[in-house]
C-alpha cells in the first residue's frame, strides 16, 4: 500500500494536466478510506478515551503542517493554506488576516475566493476591508458588482 501510495504522490507531483489530477483524487480517496476507518474504529472502540487521543494526532499534525505554512514566505502558499483552515472553521487569527489582506489587496480570483469564505466564517472584519476595497479606483465593474453583492447580506 506504501508503494502505491508513493507511486501516486510522484504522478501528481512530476505530471502535469489529468494525471496530476487522476493521481490526487485517489490520494484523497485513500485518505478518506483511512479517517472513515479511522472513525468506524472510534465508534467501536471499547477504549474510545484512548482511540480518540490516538486518531486526534493523525488531525493535528494535518492542521500543524497547514498553519506552519501561514508565516512561510511563500504567500501563493500561505494563501491557500489560510483558505483551507477557515474553510474548516478553525478559528486562527493569522489565516483569517491573510485572507483580509487578499480581499484588500490581492489579485481579483483569490480575493473573491477570500471573501466567500470569509463571509461563510462571519468574520466581522470583512465589511471594513470589502468597503476599502472598493475605494480602489482600478477596480473592474465586475469586481464592484461582487464585492458590493457581499454588502447587501
Amino acid at each position: 500500500m506504501l508503494k502505491e501510495i508513493e507511486r501516486l504522490k510522484n504522478i501528481a507531483l512530476n505530471d502535469d494536466g489529468e494525471k496530476s489530477v487522476n493521481s490526487i483524487e485517489e490520494l484523497i480517496r485513500i485518505s478518506n478510506s483511512i479517517s472513515e476507518i479511522l472513525i468506524d474504529v472510534l465508534v467501536k472502540s471499547k477504549d474510545k478515551f484512548t482511540t480518540s487521543e490516538k486518531i486526534s494526532t493523525h488531525f493535528e499534525n494535518y492542521i500543524s503542517k497547514l498553519e506552519s505554512f501561514l508565516e512561510f514566505g511563500n504567500k501563493d502558499l500561505s494563501f491557500y493554506s489560510a483558505s483551507l483552515i477557515v474553510h474548516y472553521k478553525i478559528n486562527n487569527n493569522s489565516a483569517e488576516q491573510i485572507l483580509l489582506n487578499t480581499v484588500l489587496y490581492g489579485e481579483l480570483e483569490k480575493a473573491y475566493t477570500a471573501t466567500t469564505l470569509l463571509s461563510r466564517f462571519d468574520s466581522i472584519k470583512l465589511r471594513p476591508v470589502i468597503l476599502t476595497r472598493l475605494k480602489e479606483s482600478s477596480l473592474t465593474n465586475e469586481a464592484r458588482i461582487f464585492f458590493e453583492s457581499w454588502l447587501k447580506d
